[in-house]
């Protein structure tokens, strides 16, 4: 663990089993809530399911009075932060809702990405609504630059999100690709993903 300004920075693998469920819980409120409300499911039900397929070496967490308030994952060449379960998404959903579930997931989350050794990905980035605007994810993007070797870091965002975009760009994040949304990325309310790049200074 290390202090980033007033939070405390650590890996999910070095906590216990209830930071862990924290930080799923804030994984689903941050990305599945609109889907959740889709189909008529609620969070818990989300969260349940989508425990087992974090791999926890891959994800960073701020944490403060023992709440994770902010979370992000690092993928690389060996490897993407998750790793689903078809049939654990169909017993909690019900068979087709799960099939369709998991087949979003794995596209976006464990599909391996084409990197080499000196870059890493990030993913996953998101805040809980109590602590947004207090500098979390500046918090756990620092600490990557600071603890984590590699060369070059990347993401994505959406061309909607605009807040998270002028982060990115106060911490040195520059668009290298733009690209635009598919028909389903549409229906989630944007128009392009937009990749970024910070490459190491020597």
């Amino acid at each position: 663990m290390n202090r980033v300004n007033h939070f405390t920075i650590s890996s999910l693998a070095e906590l216990d089993g209830r930071m862990l469920n924290q930080t799923v819980q804030l994984f689903v409120e941050g990305f599945f809530k609109q889907a959740a409300d889709l189909m008529k499911v609620g969070l818990q039900p989300c969260a349940d399911a989508f425990k087992h397929s974090f791999i926890k070496e891959h994800y960073y967490v701020a944490l403060q009075d023992g709440n994770v308030l902010g979370l992000l994952a690092v993928s690389s060449r060996k490897g993407r932060s998750h790793a689903f379960n078809k049939s654990i998404f169909q017993q909690e959903f019900g068979f087709w809702k799960g099939s369709l579930v998991h087949y979003f997931l794995k596209k976006e989350l464990e599909k391996p990405i084409n990197l080499n050794p000196e870059q890493c990905y990030i993913e996953s980035v998101t805040t809980s609504e109590k602590a947004r605007g207090q500098g979390v994810a500046t918090a756990l993007i620092q600490y990557l630059f600071e603890h984590l070797e590699y060369k070059e870091f990347l993401l994505e965002v959406v061309d909607t999100n605009v807040s998270a975009f002028r982060l990115y760009e106060r911490l040195g994040f520059t668009v290298f690709k733009r690209k635009k949304a598919g028909f389903f990325d549409k229906k989630s309310g944007f128009n392009e993903r937009w990749y970024m790049r910070r490459v190491r200074k020597p």
